[in-house]
């Protein structure tokens, strides 16, 4: 079993969506100020304000979702390591046993 290409792949899908969610509490964050009304506010403040806000927010989402994902992730490899335990035991029980059958009678010579 290789894990390195499904943990690379998980990885990249959560730095890429932890990103994207960044830009879109920023670009909230940003909106959020510019509709509060007259008068217009400095940008170059709207967009750091906005920064730290969204970073903020991002913490608690992704401290969720971390959480969420690795449960996942973990059940996802309990089930496999336990479905390939079961199986090696099985074909273990098969072959002491002597088949799928049970085990085998005596062979009786013939006179």
């Amino acid at each position: 079993m290789v894990l390195a290409p499904v943990a690379t792949v998980l990885a990249d899908s959560l730095l890429q969506g932890t990103v994207n969610a960044l830009l879109t509490f920023r670009i909230g964050c940003i909106a959020k100020r510019y509709s509060a009304g007259m008068p217009l506010p400095s940008a170059k403040l709207v967009r750091k304000a906005a920064g730290r806000e969204a970073t903020v927010m991002l913490g608690s989402v992704v401290a969720k979702l971390t959480k969420t994902v690795t449960k996942a992730v973990w059940d996802s490899a309990l089930r496999v390591v336990t479905g390939k335990g079961k199986a090696a035991a099985g074909r273990l029980a098969r072959g002491l046993l002597g088949g799928p059958a049970g085990p085998k009678e005596p062979s009786t010579p013939t006179a």
